[in-house]
């Protein structure tokens, strides 16, 4: 029976091994994922900022100002580059 425990602990080293190889790599492509979205949204996501941005400091600036600059910010997206 020692012989049968010692094979039975191999197979299980072996397969617990194959199988944190294998959940390593399915997390890795989750993140390169999440990384992949972000990184294609990424102008989006600076548009979003900017406007943030500009929202919070309108106490600081001119609302005519800031009203300009959201309507660049619009054409940047209908248009291209402003």
């Amino acid at each position: 029976y020692e012989k049968k425990i010692k094979i039975l602990d191999e197979e299980i080293k072996r397969q617990g091994t194959e199988l944190a190889n294998r959940k390593l790599e399915e997390a890795k492509s989750v993140v390169q994922q999440k990384a992949e979205e972000k990184e294609d949204d990424m102008d989006n996501l600076i548009k979003r900022m900017a406007e943030i941005v500009l929202q919070d400091n309108r106490k600081y600036l001119e609302n005519e100002v800031v009203d300009e600059a959201m309507e660049l910010l619009n054409e940047e997206d209908e248009g291209g580059e402003a």
